[in-house]
């Protein structure tokens, strides 16, 4: 796929696989005999032997294709597949990711469980009760990197219908993972690449090493020291986990969850949970600052969130979010959202410029700014004052809370 979203194919041609349909085009996955990709408004259109599905009934984030089906995430978080392997009704949600194997179809759900859906004839749909980050589909087989360790799993290959079976794969902690016919691909955290066969009949799987492996984080955004102990990590999805690098509890010791809004977070284009800051006075004021973007409607425009959450035993508290301010109509990209605290006490927030540069000089809208702002005794009839200090706090026409202005995608200060 091209820089614009044009489709370019080459190899073999017998089912008009490689004449891509005329479009500009965002994602794009290739199956055995066919190829689809989503346009810009999420539709699904393939060309090839498999039929497109039927215009406007979904919108789609994300997509897979295997021997001759696909299947999509709708923005609801639904799986919906369609073709002639794995054509079933809806598959209810919600679901963070799939992978599209030959014959058939595996989610992944926001707590991590693998459910699977057409073919198991070599136990491939059968997935092991166990928590995973990522996850792949072969032709025979699938695999997955376990959430808690980042260790692979695979299933499948030779074993019918029986859940929970094991195949080998190599020891060792993974970051991402691509499963193709009888092989897999794992990238190891410092960039290395590992493949192996996989084996039929299957093996058991090697066993880990005795240390004790890193924890993964995917894809972290932000990290800063915890005052519970250790580090802070952010990660684009919508979950905080506090990892204790030196600590009594052993180096085994799991990262320990402070937020989880993966549910409601949009990771769609650039969007996700994308900052996060402590109160400068914690102690006196034990609050953590999220900016992250909510899910989008029907309509796949995303609004962001500035918000507070009050930190009890070490944990922040959801259900007492406190919205400081909300950015509607968001788009794909350029949405910034570095959260500082200055010297002076006060919050600022760069904020990108939505995909529109001429945001970044108007003084009548946040896009395109650092904003700043005083927080400390927010509640919901006044979730933030201005300073009387800040640049445009009496210019009319401008928003008084802008500090610097003509920028296109703060997304980091200091």
């Amino acid at each position: 796929m091209h820089h614009a979203g044009a489709v370019t194919c080459w190899g073999d041609n017998s089912h008009g696989q490689t004449d891509p349909l005329p479009g500009l085009f965002t994602q794009i996955a290739a199956g055995r005999q066919h190829v689809c990709a989503l346009d810009a408004a999420g539709q699904a259109v393939c060309w090839g032997d498999v039929a497109s599905p039927s215009a406007g009934d979904y919108t789609f984030t994300a997509l897979g294709s295997g021997f001759r089906h696909s299947c999509g995430l709708t923005i609801a978080g639904d799986l919906e597949c369609w073709g002639a392997y794995g054509k079933t009704s809806l598959h209810p949600g919600p679901f963070a990711a799939l992978a599209v194997g030959l014959h058939h179809t595996c989610a992944l759900r926001p707590d991590g469980t693998v459910v699977c859906y057409g073919s198991n004839s070599d136990g491939q749909a059968a997935p092991p009760d166990t928590a995973f980050a990522e996850i792949a589909a072969g032709w025979h087989h699938s695999c997955g990197i376990t959430r808690a360790a980042g260790l692979l799993e695979c299933w499948g290959a030779g074993v019918p219908a029986q859940s929970g079976q094991r195949l080998a794969a190599p020891a060792g902690v993974f970051t991402a993972l691509s499963s193709g016919w009888r092989n897999n691909c794992a990238l190891r955290p410092d960039g290395a690449a590992q493949c192996w066969q996989q084996l039929t009949p299957p093996t058991a799987a090697a066993a880990p090493p005795p240390q004790c492996p890193a924890p993964v984080f995917h894809f972290p955004v932000e990290l800063f020291p915890w005052p519970a102990g250790g580090l802070a990590v952010v990660e684009r999805a919508g979950a905080i986990r506090a990892y204790d690098y030196v600590s009594g509890a052993g180096p085994c010791a799991a990262p320990r969850p402070i937020l989880d809004l993966t549910d409601q977070v949009d990771t769609f284009g650039e969007r996700g949970m994308v900052s996060a800051a402590l109160d400068p006075d914690f102690d006196q004021f034990p609050f953590l600052y999220v900016y992250y973007q909510r899910k989008a409607g029907a309509d796949n425009r995303s609004v962001g969130r500035l918000s507070r959450f009050p930190v009890v035993a070490g944990v922040a508290v959801r259900a007492a979010e406190l919205v400081i301010l909300t950015l509607p109509d968001l788009g794909l990209v350029h949405h910034g959202g570095a959260i500082r605290f200055g010297p002076d006490g006060m919050l600022y927030l760069g904020i990108g410029d939505n995909e529109r540069a001429d945001n970044a000089p108007d003084l009548a809208t946040r896009h395109g700014k650092i904003i700043r702002i005083a927080v400390r005794g927010a509640t919901a009839e006044r979730p933030y004052r201005i300073p009387d200090d800040n640049p445009f706090a009496d210019t009319a026409g401008a928003l008084p809370e802008i500090w610097a202005y003509g920028l296109r995608n703060p997304w980091r200060m200091d």
